[in-house]
């Protein structure tokens, strides 16, 4: 059953169950979010001042996740919603800003940082695997944080000046992984790399994009093109269908290699993942 034909659940009921931290509701801001990257966001600059909640389930894609009632209770008491531009959030959260008129819904990054990641006509929105467009985000949380709490401007400042030295430092590692590179072009199964490509020069050749998998003569010619560049390694995410990159990498004895964008650990995975495309590049 699709999310629009459920029955809603009034917010007063469903801001009832929301978890709140024992001082939450006198100093604290309760914050939603879409993906558990945006939590570390909001986490790094609240502090012990905010009660984030994630509506996306560990293990789930946001092309294909449907929210239930129980998602929606984390969003109904919140003061703020953060909105990143994932498939998910255009089937409901109009809807439920309409039901809980006090929901301040921000866009994350910004129409421009997608516009400038386009793939196939559409915009990507996987703007948070670029360290720099994720540091926009960054500020924008700080500035509504601010906004509502004015009273913690210096708090939140300083956590913002924090890790916006962190990201800046991310990115700049990103870079050094990078630099000893033979080729350009990486294999992943599902095009969630686009910004973090563009900002270091790499070519991400996706098996599925933009919700399309890959049809049989695009493949051929994935397999040729891996062929011709010595390309050894092919990324899956196990949010996603893994038969088209499990498949490719028996055609080609290539190692077949897990990554996972939406991990909540985000600086470190994102290494991880720098490491990973360097040593898949070398």
């Amino acid at each position: 059953m699709s999310f629009g034909a459920r029955t809603w659940i009034p917010v007063a009921m469903l801001a009832m169950v929301w978890p709140l931290h024992a001082d939450s509701a006198a100093s604290g801001r309760r914050i939603a979010v879409s993906i558990p990257p945006q939590k570390f966001l909001a986490e790094q600059i609240g502090g012990d001042r905010v009660n984030v909640q994630v509506m996306l389930e560990p293990g789930q894609a946001p092309e294909t996740f449907d929210p239930t009632p129980r998602h929606m209770a984390r969003v109904a008491g919140a003061d703020f919603y953060f909105s990143i531009g994932v498939p998910f959030e255009k089937a409901w959260l109009a809807e439920i800003q309409q039901q809980n008129p006090a929901l301040r819904v921000i866009e994350c990054c910004g129409q421009f940082a997608r516009e400038s990641d386009r793939i196939e006509g559409h915009d990507d929105p996987h703007v948070w695997v670029s360290p720099m467009r994720f540091l926009r985000a960054a500020e924008l949380m700080r500035a509504a944080l601010v906004s509502r709490d004015s009273a913690n401007r210096r708090i939140y400042d300083q956590k913002y000046r924090t890790l916006s030295a962190e990201l800046v430092m991310l990115h700049r590692d990103l870079r050094y992984l990078l630099k000893d590179r033979r080729i350009n072009e990486f294999i992943i199964s599902h095009g969630a790399l686009g910004p973090l490509a563009k900002d270091q020069g790499l070519t991400q050749i996706a098996l599925e994009s933009g919700g399309k998998e890959a049809g049989p003569r695009t493949l051929v010619e994935i397999t040729a093109t891996a062929r011709r560049l010595g390309i050894g390694t092919v990324f899956f995410l196990k949010q996603h269908n893994q038969g088209p990159a499990r498949a490719l990498a028996r055609e080609l004895n290539a190692e077949l290699v897990e990554i996972d964008p939406l991990a909540e650990n985000y600086l470190d995975n994102m290494r991880n993942i720098g490491r990973l495309l360097g040593a898949a590049t070398r």
